[in-house]
């Protein structure tokens, strides 16, 4: 009885995950609720088996019934949303922190089911893809507290745009062009979005804000500068802050 509790209310999670994933990549307002609860799944999700004990798992393919998309399509989402939203430029030093919140999580799992691994005979790399899961479910937790959390107010510089691309096939990547500027010693390319790259052509200047992130690691923002805003301005006040780009964010 209390069996077929566990597995009716594991298939409603499971379309709990679809219906969240869809807010998150699609309609991310208001946008700290949303990334909120993309974050706090795969922490509902171990609850939930831990508490059902046994009768259902996420990381059982025969038991899971449902509960592993509640787990695994919400966090998927908030990655994408952290490389849209908060761009890093470079990332190594939260890679780091991912994998340290990652092997952190997965120990807390395995806590929660300590004789899990051993029990089923997992296969090795079924182990080990549990781990790389973790580390990348870190990864994203970090960069998005990086953007989100109170920081220092951003860098603006305004650039020309050197040249323009498109890379990639069904799933497109927009690029811009830019000279050297902020921590960035060379010419490089920028990915930018659709909406910025289709509203922007060469020779045009374009308004790059460098966020010094609250784990200290850079973030951008590019975007169509303003008319007559055509020279580097230095750090433009606190009236972009944090909340501002969270708006603009909204806005979008």
């Amino acid at each position: 009885m209390a069996a077929a509790y566990w597995r009716r209310l594991s298939k409603q999670f499971g379309t709990a995950g679809w219906v969240l994933s869809a807010w998150g990549a699609f309609y991310p307002r208001p946008y700290l609720l949303v990334v909120s609860l993309l974050a706090f799944t795969p922490v509902v999700g171990i609850v939930v088996a831990h508490l059902a004990r046994g009768s259902v798992n996420p990381f059982d393919d025969e038991r899971n019934e449902g509960l592993a998309t509640f787990v695994i399509v919400p966090p998927l989402i908030l990655s994408l949303r952290a490389i849209l939203d908060f761009p890093l430029i470079d990332g190594w030093r939260l890679s780091v922190y991912g994998a340290a919140f990652g092997v952190a999580w997965g120990l807390l799992y395995l806590w929660t089911r300590p004789n899990y691994a051993v029990t089923k005979r997992k296969r090795w790399w079924d182990v080990a893809a549990g781990w790389v899961g973790a580390m990348w479910y870190g990864g994203t937790i970090v960069a998005m507290l990086n953007g989100i959390l109170p920081q220092g107010a951003p860098q603006l510089f305004v650039e020309p745009v050197l040249d323009r691309h498109i890379s990639g096939g069904k799933h497109p990547s927009y690029y811009l062009t830019l000279p050297p500027f902020g921590p960035v010693n060379e010419q490089d390319d920028w990915d930018v979005g659709r909406t910025v790259y289709q509203e922007v052509h060469i020779g045009d200047r374009v308004c790059g804000y460098i966020y010094p992130g609250a784990l200290r690691e850079p973030w951008y923002d590019i975007e169509p500068c303003e008319h007559g805003q055509t020279v580097k301005e230095g750090p433009p006040g606190g009236e972009r802050d944090r909340r501002a780009q969270v708006k603009s964010i909204e806005a979008g």
